[in-house]
Formats: structure tokens, C-alpha cells, sequence
């Protein structure tokens, strides 16, 4: 569901801890496509990863089947897709095609900004409801899910329901900004400027 009108006085009311956007939201980060923009200051604007009619970005298959040569040798890369081996370790080998003195993914800081912009945000919508955390954390860290039930009912504004679906858009995207840094900064700086 996506708030026709951010400044509306209506209300949503949430009834599902698994409310917002699909879990897999790569696809939608990459094209820069989110639940709700807010006007703001940062403007809008995609990233070099995202393809366009003059611009074949980056693929998605460049980095994640990216050959590997590290400690968990068939963990990640090629058909696994996955970018982390079992050590932990990082498969760069595809950013560093663009990106050549990369040694991990938190190119120029970006990840640890974007971390920092989504903590700002996810802190500020558990402030929405006096007395009620909004967003769960498992061991001190949040894990996607909304403190919401069919008994347990949140009931939120446009603006506050617009910010909820961008935290979780960015959050299930997982990737902190790798996959279209320019747009997800855009969307979380504005949306943490609309928000009191």
C-alpha cells in the first residue's frame, strides 16, 4: 500500500509484522522506483549501476556471479549469487572492474552513510507512538519486522506510514546503498527531513 498523499490527516492502520514493501526490493532500489519520494533537498538520481536507454548500468550478473578467488572457493560468486563467503569475507571482484582500489563494498564510506542515514530514520519512526517501539530489534539489531499484529494494531499517518515503507524498502534492499547509493541517499535524507 502505498500513501496516496503524505500530508493527508487520515490514518493506516498496520496489522502485520511483516508489513511493507517485498522482501526483495533489489530490483525496485536499482531502478530507483520507492514507495513514497518526498520533496526535499537531495535531489533524486540514480546511480551508474542503474541501466538506462544510453547506459547499460551494471548488471546484476557483473558482481554477484563475479569469479572468486577466496577462502570459501565455490561459497559465493558464479551461480550462488551470493556476495559474502562463509569466512565473511567479500567478494569484490566485480566492483573492482570500476572500482579498482576497492578492498571491500563500503566504497568511500557509503555503506557505513547509508547505515547511518537508515539508523537516523528507523530511529525516528520509533518515536511515532509515544511509549511503543515500532520497529523490532533481535539482539539489538532490527530485523526488518514491524511491532504489529491483527491484535497488537498500529495505527500511523500518511507521513508516518510514507517514512515506515521507505525504512523497510531500504532495509530489505540490504545491499546500504551499493546497488543505487545516489538514490537511496536522496530517499532517506528527504525522508528524514519531512519527519519532525
Amino acid at each position: 500500500m502505498k500513501p496516496a498523499n503524505a500530508s493527508s490527516v487520515d490514518t493506516v492502520t498496520i496489522t502485520s509484522s511483516r508489513y511493507g514493501p517485498h522482501y526483495g526490493a533489489q530490483g525496485n532500489i536499482l531502478a530507483g522506483k520507492a514507495p513514497f519520494e518526498f520533496t526535499g533537498s537531495t535531489v533524486y538520481e540514480n546511480s551508474p549501476h542503474t541501466p538506462t536507454a544510453t547506459n547499460p548500468g551494471a548488471p546484476c550478473y557483473s558482481c554477484h556471479m563475479a569469479t572468486y578467488s577466496g577462502t570459501g572457493v565455490n561459497s559465493v560468486g558464479g551461480h550462488t549469487w551470493r556476495m559474502v563467503d562463509t569466512n565473511d569475507v567479500e567478494n569484490i571482484a566485480g566492483c573492482k572492474k570500476c572500482h579498482s582500489t576497492a578492498t571491500n563494498f563500503d566504497i568511500n564510506g557509503r555503506q557505513t552513510e547509508i547505515e547511518g542515514l537508515l539508523t537516523t530514520l528507523g530511529d525516528k519512526i520509533d518515536l511515532f507512538v509515544p511509549g511503543k517501539t515500532i520497529l523490532v530489534k533481535v539482539n539489538g539489531a532490527w530485523d526488518g519486522s514491524v511491532n504489529a499484529s491483527t491484535t497488537n494494531k498500529l495505527k500511523l499517518s500518511y507521513k508516518q506510514t510514507a517514512a515506515l515503507l521507505n525504512w523497510t524498502f531500504i532495509f530489505r534492499d540490504r545491499s546500504m546503498g551499493v546497488h543505487n547509493y545516489k538514490y537511496t541517499k536522496a530517499l532517506l535524507a528527504n525522508t528524514i527531513a519531512a519527519l519532525p
